[in-house]
């Protein structure tokens, strides 16, 4: 399931972040870094600028929660683009 990430997912999302196998599978286009984080510091840190960017209506982003588990799995992002 679909839900606006949250700073509680910082843990979780962490595991699929710092993945060496995943990294380079990422779609940084647009964005000011790699989605290379290693430390709960660099994942916290990234989830309060993704809430910052949704206030402020610039895009979204969602967590992908695994149901069975409830563990954020990845997230995916929404925004509109002239």
């Amino acid at each position: 399931m679909y839900r606006l990430v949250q700073e509680e997912d910082a843990e979780d999302l962490l595991e699929c972040y710092s993945d060496a196998a995943s990294i380079p599978l990422f779609n940084s286009d647009n964005c000011n870094n790699d989605f290379n984080f290693q430390t709960i510091e660099e994942m916290s840190g990234c989830i309060r600028f993704w809430l910052d960017e949704y206030a402020g209506h610039v895009y979204v982003r969602f967590s992908i929660v695994e149901k069975d588990s409830d563990k954020a799995v990845g997230t995916v992002e929404f925004f509109a683009r002239n």
